[in-house]
């Protein structure tokens, strides 16, 4: 049920669902995966790392936990450590293609363009339908200088995704 609430957007709701079926001493990786996203659509990223820490800690070798960990991490600026985590996921799943993608992030948030440029571009092999990569990419691309090829890439992701508009 849970699951279901999230996807029409009742996130309180799941998190009141998952609340009844969760202790601290649970074992369901799963379950601590999908509220620590849960936490994370909402904002409360302390409570999400809590959450995939936990998920982490259940099943090490599961590559959703530490991919979401990352994410999270990268929204709260924290990139040498999501780029830690992203080399976890990719240790665990070589083509997983949001590994990438939050590789290509954590990059871009220290600056280091041409790191991000390789990973989006990675990502892209692997995903290449995935319109947010060629965004970044060509975010990446304008902030070394290079406008006409991140031109290139922002009509790419357009075309995947008419939603990439700005």
């Amino acid at each position: 049920k849970g699951k279901i609430l999230i996807e029409v957007g009742k996130r309180e709701e799941a998190i009141s669902c998952f609340e009844k079926i969760i202790s601290p001493d649970c074992n369901e990786f799963w379950i601590w995966t999908d509220l620590g996203m849960v936490f994370a659509e909402m904002e409360k990223n302390e409570e999400a790392i809590g959450c995939f820490d936990k998920a982490i800690g259940l099943n090490y070798h599961s590559h959703v936990p530490w991919n979401n960990k990352g994410y999270v991490l990268n929204k709260m600026g924290e990139y040498e450590e999501a780029l830690k985590c992203c080399d976890e996921v990719i240790r665990m799943n070589p083509n997983y293609a949001l590994a990438y993608f939050n590789k290509g992030n954590g990059f871009k948030g220290i600056g280091k363009y041409e790191g991000a440029v390789g990973c989006y571009d990675k990502s892209i092999v692997l995903g290449p339908s995935y319109a947010d990569a060629y965004f970044e990419k060509g975010n990446a691309l304008r902030a070394m200088g290079k406008s006409t090829e991140a031109v290139d890439c922002y009509e790419k992701a357009v075309s995947l995704n008419p939603d990439h508009k700005d």
